[in-house]
């Protein structure tokens, strides 16, 4: 009967992550219980220990938002443009942005890159007056004029084609930016 602590005893036992780590692994790990022939009996310390470990992991999830609270905006901001899309869909929404966190870092800066160079030569084919329909909907004299303008610019046509925006420029200035924006807002 030593073994056996009184109700007081029970009431007043303090957990920490451990020890109720230690309890439910006690409780259903126990090697003298047989699985499937076990009749356990929930006693007031398994309580304690499962709701020690319940506020446990609640605390943690609301330390976390604390501490990433950038992070927690961006995606709301994101999730609002994914829902909208999706037009009202939030699951949808919260998958596709789940599908965007898998992937590299790599990916992301990459595509920043391949957009910002796409939308340089974009702006210049407008500037000098091209005309950027779809080549199938273009009219033999449209097409005619293109290739004059082309042959006229072709210096610097040929630039904004092999891009304007280095990888390596575009990749420091994000990382500028983003590390300026997270000392900025932390």
């Amino acid at each position: 009967m030593e073994n056996k602590k009184s109700f007081t005893q029970l009431k007043n036992e303090v957990f920490n992550i451990e020890k109720a780590i230690n309890r439910i692994l006690w409780r259903f790990k126990n090697e003298n219980i047989k699985v499937n022939e076990s009749k356990i009996i929930i006693n007031e310390l398994d309580q304690k220990a499962v709701d020690f470990l319940v506020n446990w992991i609640n605390q943690q999830k609301k330390d976390s938002l604390i501490e990433n609270q950038l992070f927690v905006k961006v995606f709301c901001y994101t999730l609002y443009h994914e829902i909208n899309f999706y037009k009202g869909d939030v699951k949808m929404g919260v998958k596709k942005l789940q599908e965007q966190l898998k992937l590299p870092i790599d990916y992301h800066y990459s595509k920043i890159h391949d957009t910002l160079n796409t939308n340089e030569l974009i702006n210049y084919l407008e500037k000098i007056g091209a005309n950027t329909m779809h080549p199938l909907l273009r009219t033999d004299e449209q097409e005619i004029e293109n290739i004059n303008l082309f042959k006229k610019n072709n210096l610097e046509l040929s630039k904004k084609i092999l891009g304007t925006w280095s990888k390596e420029n575009v990749y420091k200035s994000l990382n500028n930016t983003i590390s300026e924006i997270i000392n900025k807002f932390k």
